[in-house]
């Protein structure tokens, strides 16, 4: 269950994008600026995901996340894992912009006010599940890497992260919110009531076309910056 909660700490911050759609932008910003192979694009993916460790309490945001960075940024860093934790501020950052300046938020109906920018990086990773090709959690989590490891994130602390992010990609965020309302408990400030919403809404509002536009849409916004 200790899992779980983090995965609902994951969800329940009101920043970025949660890992598949991180992931998802990640892979494409590889097909469109590196000319990567295997093992630098594991790297990569790595430091891409790499920022949210903190949500397993051994850093802050402040910490993990680097502000205002531009594609140039990006682009000038040499080393492919510091790429990838740019590249996730870079998207935190401009998904933020993104969101507010489209409003999507304002369709939801029977989703809490409060937890709607919530439930839409649910929905946004339920739809983006099935388009990742590079996520191989055998591979890509199994291993420690020395590059993962400094002065306050120890070689356990990755280890605890690698396995949150394995079970993450094992299946649809909403298996996920199944197995959370199973067990009916209210976890950092979402109710059990709203657990039960989601579960139930999650279906019904990724098959709407409002919100798969807004996929569409969100990664358009994306390829149009990486192509910069």
């Amino acid at each position: 269950m200790k899992w779980f909660a983090i995965f609902f700490s994951m969800i329940t911050s009101i920043f970025g994008a949660l890992p598949i759609t991180h992931l998802f932008l990640a892979e494409k910003w590889v097909e469109i600026n590196e000319n990567y192979d295997e093992s630098e694009k594991k790297a990569f993916y790595l430091g891409n995901l790499y920022p949210d460790i903190r949500y397993i309490g051994v850093s802050t945001r402040e910490k993990t996340h680097i502000p205002h960075l531009t594609i140039e940024d990006i682009k000038h860093t040499k080393d492919p894992f510091e790429k990838g934790v740019k590249l996730h501020s870079f998207i935190d950052d401009q998904r933020a912009i993104f969101i507010k300046n489209e409003k999507i938020v304002d369709v939801f109906e029977g989703v809490p006010k409060e937890t709607q920018y919530m439930f839409l990086r649910l929905l946004e990773d339920e739809i983006l599940f099935g388009q990742l090709s590079s996520v191989k959690p055998s591979s890509y989590f199994s291993i420690v890497q020395k590059y993962e490891i400094n002065d306050t994130i120890t070689e356990d602390h990755v280890r605890v992260w690698h396995t949150l992010l394995s079970k993450y990609f094992q299946c649809k965020p909403s298996s996920l919110l199944k197995k959370l309302s199973f067990f009916r408990q209210s976890y950092l400030g979402i109710s059990s009531e709203t657990v039960q919403k989601w579960n139930v809404l999650l279906p019904i509002w990724v098959k709407d076309n409002q919100i798969k536009n807004h996929v569409d849409a969100l990664e358009e916004y994306f390829l149009f910056l990486f192509q910069q």
